[in-house]
């Protein structure tokens, strides 16, 4: 590799495989060089599609303790109850208590509530039909140390037509997340897929 200082090419500064701030103040030539980035330079971890139906809680496992950003990308989930949870977890367990959940949903005649939610999982608790279709995009970024929030947004289709909606919350895991789990309160998936993102 040629290093150009002050006109000068074939001068190297690196010693010791230290990279030093004078280093950094010369001109590298990389040209025909092969640059590689190590760890979260190389930007997000992405997880095969994990199939949902069949089961009634779906976990992904093995996020690494430096993580600070997961995301869950749902793609035409249902199932018999209607209602899918996420959840995050530790290697103690998935989380079952202390969620925060706000929102809002709108539908096809530009009506829009709150709806109802429940403190043991990220969920809209409203909608019930077996042939609600979910494709879902949850975001979840650890804010301070073990507190994780969420942004979600959300379209529904098949037994519910053309409803979009909005989650944001907040959960304190009590420990170094190292999972998340997509859920049925009731019954199993019946379809769908799930992938999971982790930088």
């Amino acid at each position: 590799m040629a290093l150009e200082l002050n006109g000068t090419t074939g001068v190297s500064l690196v010693q010791d495989g230290v990279v030093t701030t004078a280093d950094l103040s010369s001109t590298l030539d990389l040209t025909g060089k092969t640059v590689t980035l190590s760890g979260e330079a190389t930007g997000p971890t992405v997880s095969s599609d994990l199939t949902l139906s069949g089961n009634g809680t779906v976990t992904f496992t093995g996020i690494p303790s430096w993580a600070k950003r997961i995301t869950v990308l749902v793609y035409n989930a249902s199932n018999q109850g209607g209602v899918i949870d996420l959840r995050v977890g530790t290697s103690s367990g998935l989380v079952t208590s202390g969620y925060g959940v706000l929102g809002a949903y709108a539908d096809h005649g530009s009506t829009v509530r709150v709806p109802n939610t429940v403190s043991t999982a990220f969920s809209f608790t409203d909608w019930t039909s077996a042939g609600n279709e979910y494709y879902r995009r949850y975001v979840l970024e650890e804010t301070s140390s073990q507190i994780w929030s969420l942004f979600a947004h959300n379209h529904m289709s098949g037994g519910i037509t053309g409803y979009l909606s909005l989650m944001n919350g907040y959960v304190n895991a009590a420990g170094t997340v190292d999972r998340v789990a997509l859920l049925c309160p009731t019954g199993n998936f019946d379809d769908g897929s799930m992938r999971v993102m982790y930088e």
